[in-house]
C-alpha cells in the first residue's frame, strides 16, 4: 500500500479512485480488481490522511 500512496498522493485530486484502480490493475491484473477492492484502498488512503 505504501507504493500506491506515493504514486497517488503526487496527484492528490478528486480522481484518486481512478489512480487507485490503475495501480491495482497494474499490480494485480484486471481480473482481481473490483469496486470493493478500490473502495477499500481508497478509504484506507483517505482515513490515513495521505
Amino acid at each position: 500500500k505504501g507504493m500506491i500512496k506515493m504514486m497517488c498522493s503526487a496527484g492528490m485530486s478528486p480522481n484518486i479512485r481512478g489512480c487507485v484502480r490503475q495501480i491495482a490493475e497494474r499490480h494485480l491484473g484486471k481480473k482481481l480488481v473490483n469496486e470493493k477492492l478500490i473502495d477499500n484502498i481508497t478509504d484506507i488512503m483517505i482515513h490515513k490522511g495521505v
